[in-house]
């Protein structure tokens, strides 16, 4: 699996609203909003591992989260390598065949995968826990030891050059090129996790700097494991200090140029040669993640608050006027200054500007201080439950923890996050929205079917 996550850990769940589930329904440590409180374990060369123990007999979740994305792509030429390396961490080492994980993963009836996003790269194991040490041990070696020949370079590449052809088959990959094309100039989110065409059809040739690469960035100062569920603390802190324990190297620099403020409007359309839903993007720069702070837990509601199912956008558009099919939170926390990004899909392309002034007319009240104190309470309240109701197996309570930690490598990321949101207030809305929301920092992009040529008369 690679690309970026949606902000879905925290996804409205109407079911939520609905029910009215009390705020003692799931109860938690009295300092933590979680049910759980995370052990957190710091190794002499800088490995960070999160445990949580959990009911779950029999199963485990192991995710091993690299500080490396698509950001950390610096250098001209070589774009798309941060995702590459999700696909070459499964080639084995002299260790571990590719023959002989197959065969573990079999034993343990483990789904394996991993994820690609600006910021981080996010391993993922969920298994049989009756087999912890020869986990730890086919993780650290692969972390430590991959291996791999030039002809298997090549032959990934490909499959690389083919994931990028099939993604860009669809809309969305276009769409987001060109708002990152346009909006950031200097900064490495210029370009998505798949990176740029060009650089991937050339990728084929640049074996020796992957080599360089991974020694860079695949270092244990750079990796947190995440580990939940079935398992003893002090047996599993010894493996990992035995197997990871000698793993020296450290993380290189990345020297990302800052994106200056944007100044003005960015407006684009893009049109489509096959029939599609037209779509309208609508974002705005914004900070960097900084949880606990009121910035970042507005940020990680306000798509909820303008157009979530009890919204009155939501209301009028889907409901009532049915012009709008989805709206959808496209926005993410990031380690820089990134984007609120709502993406909306329309009908008909005719309503494109009524679609866009009500949002912007929605986003306008709320800087002027007309925040409905109902709708954010029940934002808020929704928030905490449809992401607490999740956390519901090891492998889930595994995702949210690495999720949240990625762009900030802070372990209780996703504890200080709930917090900052169950304070947010109507005054703070208004500041966010004033601040950040405002013309001069907004991009829209339509994208919609191109129309058929006319003859000529």
């Amino acid at each position: 699996m690679s690309g970026t996550l949606p902000r879905g850990l925290a996804a409205a769940s109407a079911l939520t609203l609905l029910l009215g589930l009390p705020l003692s329904g799931v109860a938690g440590p009295a300092t933590s909003p979680l049910p759980f409180s995370p052990k957190v374990e710091t190794l002499a060369n800088g490995l960070k591992l999160v445990m949580v123990p959990q009911p779950s007999p029999g199963l485990v979740a192991y995710y091993s989260l690299v500080g490396v994305g698509s950001r950390d792509e610096v250098e001209p030429g070589v774009t798309g390598f941060a995702h590459f390396f999700e696909h070459m961490m499964f080639r084995g080492t002299d260790l571990w065949s590719p023959a002989k994980v197959q065969e573990f993963l079999k034993k343990t009836g483990a789904d394996q995968n991993g994820f690609t996003t600006d910021d981080f790269t996010c391993y993922t194991f969920f298994g049989s826990s009756g087999h912890l040490d020869e986990l730890v041990a086919y993780e650290a070696d692969r972390f430590r030891n991959l291996k791999y020949s030039e002809d298997v370079f090549k032959t990934e590449a490909g499959a690389v050059l083919g994931e990028y052809n099939k993604s860009a088959s669809s809309p969305s990959l276009p769409l987001r090129e060109k708002l990152r094309e346009l909006v950031f100039t200097k900064h490495t989110y210029g370009h998505t996790t798949l990176g740029y065409l060009k650089d991937i059809e050339a990728m084929p040739t640049q074996y020796e700097y992957s080599k360089k690469f991974f020694e860079r960035f695949y270092t244990p100062d750079n990796t947190m494991l995440f580990v939940v569920g079935d398992f003893d603390p002090a047996v599993l802190l010894d493996l990992v200090k035995k197997h990871y324990g000698p793993w020296k190297r450290r993380r290189a620099a990345t020297k990302v140029k800052a994106e200056p403020p944007q100044k003005k409007e960015i407006r684009a359309h893009l049109d489509w040669p096959t029939p599609t839903l037209p779509v309208l993007s609508m974002s705005w720069r914004t900070p960097a993640a900084t949880y606990g702070t009121p910035d970042t837990a507005v940020y990680n509601i306000m798509g909820e608050m303008l157009f979530g199912r009890v919204s009155p956008v939501y209301t009028e558009l889907v409901l009532e006027a049915q012009k709008v099919v989805s709206f959808y939170d496209a926005g993410w926390n990031h380690k820089d200054p990134y984007l609120f990004h709502a993406w909306v899909q329309l009908k008909d392309p005719a309503d494109f500007e009524l679609v866009e002034k009500r949002i912007q007319t929605a986003i306008d009240e709320f800087a002027s201080g007309k925040v409905d104190a109902t709708l954010l309470e029940n934002v808020k309240s929704n928030h905490r439950f449809s992401t607490l109701l999740d956390l519901n197996t090891p492998d889930k309570i595994a995702l949210a923890l690495a999720y949240f930690a990625g762009p900030t490598r802070q372990p209780d990321a996703l504890q200080k996050s709930l917090t900052a949101v169950a304070k947010v207030s109507a005054k703070d809305v208004q500041a966010f929205a004033k601040k950040y929301l405002g013309a001069a920092q907004r991009s829209v992009i339509t994208l919609s079917e191109k129309a058929p040529a006319t003859a000529a008369q």
